[in-house]
């Protein structure tokens, strides 16, 4: 697994001059947890990057930068299918537990259907 995410992170952060500890504090959890996301032992949850940049000066500037690491650093998807039907969530289901199987040919037509109905 690449951990180009928690190397910039640590990289940034140690550029700030500040330890876990501090960014920990700035961003009300544990540094346990921040340690965790650096060494990709964790995800990093959807607000993160916006927490983290809030608590460690000076890197806005990197802000497409992580949320392109952190992306490719996920190993999971949550949906939320509040408002789904049963159906729907059949759908997502089995899409799901076949997304490891499929070929290319069938991804990139799946692929097409999704960006043809997204204009």
């Amino acid at each position: 697994m690449s951990q180009q995410f928690g190397r910039k992170l640590q990289q940034l952060r140690k550029e700030a001059g500040m330890t876990l500890f501090d960014v920990a504090q700035r961003m009300g959890c544990s540094s346990a947890f921040l340690s965790a996301i650096e060494n990709e032992k964790k995800s990093a949850p959807g607000d993160f990057i916006e927490r983290w940049i809030s608590a460690v000066p000076n890197t806005s500037s990197e802000r497409n930068t992580l949320q392109t690491l952190a992306a490719k650093a996920r190993r999971q998807v949550v949906l939320a299918l509040n408002d789904a039907t049963i159906s729907d969530v059949d759908l997502a289901t089995a899409l799901a537990r076949k997304f490891s199987g499929l070929t290319d040919d069938q991804k990139q037509q799946i692929s097409a259907i999704i960006n043809r109905n997204q204009t």
